[in-house]
């Protein structure tokens, strides 16, 4: 395996069933090494486990393979070298409450601006802004929690996560004991018209702000595009880390951007990471 780039060994993997990878992995330390390797268990769940009630184990290995953590072989792997293998882990590991104090420079905006003159509300649209004082009159601002939603949603209710279809009781067991460097996130459009035990549909615990009432979207009726979703994911989801392999790339993306902007050699781009509120991980140039 030495002779192997550890991409190309990942893409071998990746056409394993589950039983063939686990046995390849009781070959050698470092064969367990690869086969433990977390997005190929993670691919094999999401084919073959589209939708329904899941039973969530910590780990995509445990949860395919249903094993407890007592069940699970550990095989110690240490000297087994392979950036691909450890970044993961690093990036999944990573303290990101530092960084939730970084402020971002949108201006807030309140909603009686756009009562005001057509010239304000012209000026308010011409670049990017937050409304403030739309949502704290809601009922969803103080019911919406996760106490609550899982009391609404029990088990028969299914939420689009990514690619698959979880009850809500699966998905906040997920969420709360993943280690992935990208965790899946609920992104559903439906939410609003879903059944609640209560009988009260989510749609009932917000209003369109009155600046928004008028859409020409609701001139087609039955064919309007999707409009409205929920969204609920646990730290570092949204969004992957930039993976940069070598210095060597790092370098040569610096020397292009220098080109592409026409500046001289001695004119230093600043290369950084910017960790925003909502656990989204973005590299600016």
């Amino acid at each position: 395996m030495d002779i192997l780039p550890d991409e190309l060994i990942i893409e071998i993997l990746s056409y394993l069933p589950a039983h063939s990878l686990r046995l390849f992995g009781y070959t050698s330390k470092s064969c367990f090494a690869f086969s433990s390797h977390e997005d190929l268990w993670k691919s094999i769940f999401v084919s073959t486990h589209k939708q329904g009630t899941v039973d969530w184990r910590g780990t995509w290995r445990r949860t395919v393979l249903s094993l407890t953590s007592e069940q699970e072989t550990k095989i110690n792997c240490e000297g087994v070298i392979s950036e691909l293998l450890t970044q993961p882990y690093l990036n999944a590991s990573i303290d990101l409450s530092p960084y939730s104090r970084i402020k971002d420079s949108i201006p807030r905006l309140p909603t009686a601006l756009f009562t005001g003159s057509d010239q304000l509300r012209s000026e308010a649209f011409s670049k990017p802004f937050i409304l403030r004082h739309i949502v704290e009159k809601w009922p969803a601002y103080n019911k919406w929690t996760l106490p609550y939603l899982l009391e609404q949603f029990p088990n028969q209710v299914t939420f689009q996560i990514e690619s698959v279809e979880w009850t809500l009781p699966t998905y906040v067991r997920y969420m709360s004991s993943n280690h992935d460097e990208s965790p899946l996130y609920l992104f559903d459009k439906d939410f609003a018209t879903k059944h609640t035990t209560n009988g009260i549909p989510l749609e009932r615990d917000y209003q369109v702000p009155e600046i928004f009432k008028e859409d020409l979207f609701n001139l087609l009726g039955n064919a309007r595009p999707d409009h409205r979703w929920l969204i609920i994911g646990p730290a570092r989801s949204g969004s992957t880390f930039h993976k940069v392999r070598t210095p060597y790339v790092f370098a040569e993306n610096r020397i292009q951007m220098q080109r592409a902007l026409g500046m001289q050699s001695s004119q230093a781009l600043n290369f950084g990471f910017c960790f925003l509120p909502v656990s989204l991980l973005l590299e600016f140039m």
